[in-house]
């Protein structure tokens, strides 16, 4: 069934069925628009982002193959298959949830989804208790998510067991990856173990989210000069004064050297090290509580 091109109302339902009726289809209702990079809030909110080099690169990149494929389209010419399920793969606190609301909004934004919102749920989320159960958990929260972003935290955890590649068998049913779904399915988790689930779990997955190329969005641990300034942000943020001075030495000496332990939480630990500082009792000057570096 192909869109014709040549109809007389581009706002019209564009397709016939076999007995020549017009069929309705997502594109009808959300249409497809490219957006000016500079102009568009949350492409703007993801490039102010600290780091993220490689997840900004590969957004832009997308955005510019929607742009692409909506020229090729007006010409009638073949566009290139563009699916809106992606794997994020990095540490904890690198950012992926945070860009996974980002990535709703932008989808929204180029009519592909018709909200945006962004749902995150666990694998014990779509796992069931006995056998039959577990396709249905996840058909519901699929359902649920009409319009929206899927976020599946720690998604290899669902390859380590029967009812975990159930769940996977039921996904790969689900996500067809044609463009015209009105949702979008974000599997998020170390690098090493999503690789191995792919791998050994049911083969449609690699076809629905692929690992090649650029299709895996990856996220970096943070260099000491971005958790620097991520301390910095995050302590005013919260209302606290932080000397420059202090968030370097704070990251330099403590955070860098928790960097070489297993399961860093970056951008976690920084959070965590604002708290603790907090719990130990604050200065204060003027109006706003002060770090000091006995808090640190």
């Amino acid at each position: 069934m192909k869109r014709r091109q040549d109809s007389p109302d581009k706002d019209s339902p564009t397709w016939k069925d076999a007995e020549g009726r017009w069929i309705l289809a997502k594109q009808d209702f959300f249409k497809r628009k490219p957006i000016d990079p500079e102009s568009c809030a949350p492409l703007g909110e993801l490039y102010a982002m600290t780091g993220l080099e490689d997840v900004k690169r590969t957004v832009r990149g997308l955005v510019q193959l929607a742009a692409d494929n909506i020229v090729a389209e007006d010409e009638g010419q073949p566009e290139i298959e563009l699916s809106l399920h992606r794997v994020f793969l990095g540490n904890p606190g690198t950012g992926k949830t945070t860009v996974a609301k980002v990535y709703g909004k932008i989808l929204n934004e180029m009519g592909f989804l018709s909200s945006g919102e962004v749902m995150v749920v666990g694998a014990s989320t779509l796992t069931g208790a006995h056998v039959g159960s577990t396709a249905a958990k996840v058909n519901a929260v699929i359902d649920s998510c009409a319009g929206k972003v899927l976020v599946i935290d720690e998604a290899y955890i669902l390859g380590q067991s029967a009812y975990g590649k159930e769940a996977l068998d039921t996904l790969v049913e689900r996500v067809q990856g044609t463009g015209t779904e009105d949702f979008a399915v974000i599997m998020c988790g170390y690098e090493d173990p999503m690789r191995t689930m792919f791998r050994e779990c049911n083969p449609g997955l690699a076809r629905r989210f692929k690992l090649d190329g650029d299709s895996p969005i990856k996220f970096q641990d943070y260099d000491d000069a971005q958790l620097t300034a991520i301390m910095l942000a995050r302590a005013a943020g919260t209302g606290l004064s932080l000397d420059a001075d202090l968030a370097h030495a704070a990251v330099s000496r403590i955070l860098s050297k928790l960097r070489a332990k297993p399961n860093f939480g970056n951008a976690g630990a920084v959070n965590n090290m604002l708290d603790n500082a907090k719990a130990g009792g604050l200065l204060t000057t003027g109006t706003r509580p002060m770090l000091n570096p006995r808090n640190i």
